[in-house]
């Protein structure tokens, strides 16, 4: 049997990589904790017709990203913040995302209890949301642009394989984009709805097999990621700029009458582009099994066997409590980020099937997360043209 806690946090830092290794050793090594780590990459935005006939190269990133009991999220985000100077430009994120449920297997080296909280010296904002979009490479660089148009940050960038029902039919699989990108935007509350507005037209999520986008409420964190890492001919980068419009004239109405230019999907004028309504509503959940490379297909036939249609899959490694062989080195275990997005009543099948099967796989070091979603865009085939559509506001 797992432990079943609602108590648990996913707390996720984006950081450059000089920056991880004294987050690692400031914070998750002096903590007693673990943090799953994988890289990423940053925006670079091809502003040249030659550059799209070359591979985008960004900066490289780690991500860092731990299970976490709330009672020290304050703690953790705050050492995070200190240990990787997250109040100085263009130096990183840190935010937490609260689960409904968190499942716990014996052997998962989930974050210790009762660990030292160290008080913020920085101002913590809770009116953050995240948007995770999950895209084809032949749309990526397109919903990248948009973000940053509408007032994002360059979107931080990870690879994912993507894993379904297709995959167990035979030669159909050949038809399928096996990699996907994730893009990571963290956007203010104020302006996350025409930020994730101008990403789903520039992708057409409305269309079949073009992706899924969807955002969760952050709890509390701080950002400070650049608008594009491009060479600029201002002093100021995009997101400075706004930021300094919403002061000056003291409100953000302004931004509606802005004009987004989207490639080849023409130009749109504040979010009335985008703004035709669905009906009923796609009530979605996020569901998140951490678990060792090598049980990770059993993980993934249990999830799909037990109703869910599509997931993808992120490989990282354990950080800060590794163990040492008979010569000395350091070995990291490999582990799988499973992720799907499903309606409520399929995670709650899941959960409870894992529960009761998982031990007698042997699959032990394992932990669940189910995260509430705010607003999802995707394809849904029920002969609706737009099929943007908003999930109920958590109560």
């Amino acid at each position: 049997m797992f432990r079943n806690n609602k108590a648990y946090s996913i707390v996720t830092a984006i950081l450059p990589n000089a920056t991880a290794a004294r987050v690692i050793e400031g914070t998750v090594e002096a903590s007693g904790g673990t943090a799953l780590a994988w890289k990423a990459r940053g925006t670079l935005l091809r502003e040249h017709w030659l550059s799209r006939w070359m591979p985008p190269i960004g900066p490289v990133k780690t991500v860092l990203q731990m299970v976490v009991p709330q009672s020290q999220v304050d703690g953790i985000v705050a050492a995070t913040m200190e240990s990787g100077r997250l109040h100085q430009q263009a130096t990183g994120a840190v935010f937490s995302t609260p689960c409904d449920h968190a499942y716990v297997g014996s052997e998962f080296r989930a974050w210790p209890e009762g660990t030292e909280s160290l008080a913020s010296k920085h101002a913590v904002s809770e009116s953050l949301n995240v948007i995770f979009c999950s895209v084809g490479q032949a749309y990526s660089d397109r919903v990248a642009r948009a973000a940053v148009e509408a007032g994002a940050h360059g979107p931080v960038i990870y690879f994912t394989e993507g894993r379904g029902l297709r995959d167990r039919v035979g030669w159909l699989r050949i038809a399928k984009e096996q990699l996907q990108e994730v893009q990571m935007v963290v956007v203010d509350e104020e302006r996350v709805d025409d930020v994730f507005d101008a990403m789903a037209k520039a992708g057409g999520f409305s269309k079949p097999g073009r992706g899924l986008m969807y955002r969760m409420n952050i709890d509390k964190g701080m950002f400070n990621l650049p608008s594009s890492f491009v060479k600029h001919r201002h002093e100021a980068n995009l997101h400075q700029i706004i930021k300094a419009i919403d002061h000056l004239s003291g409100h953000t109405h302004w931004r509606d009458q802005s004009v987004f230019a989207l490639g080849d999907q023409g130009r749109i004028v504040g979010v009335e582009g985008f703004s035709a309504q669905a009906s009923g509503s796609l009530d979605r959940v996020a569901l998140t099994g951490i678990v060792k490379r090598e049980q990770m297909e059993r993980l993934t036939d249990l999830i799909i066997d037990s109703g869910a249609t599509g997931l993808n899959m992120t490989f990282g490694r354990f950080v800060g409590e590794e163990q040492a062989d008979k010569f000395g080195v350091r070995i990291h275990d490999e582990h799988c980020i499973v992720r799907s997005i499903i309606p409520p009543a399929v995670a709650a099948q899941i959960c409870a099937v894992v529960d009761d099967t998982a031990e007698d796989l042997g699959i032990r070091d394992l932990c669940l997360l189910v995260n509430p979603i705010q607003r999802t865009a995707t394809y849904v085939p029920s002969g609706v043209e737009h099929r943007k559509q908003d999930t109920p506001e958590a109560a």
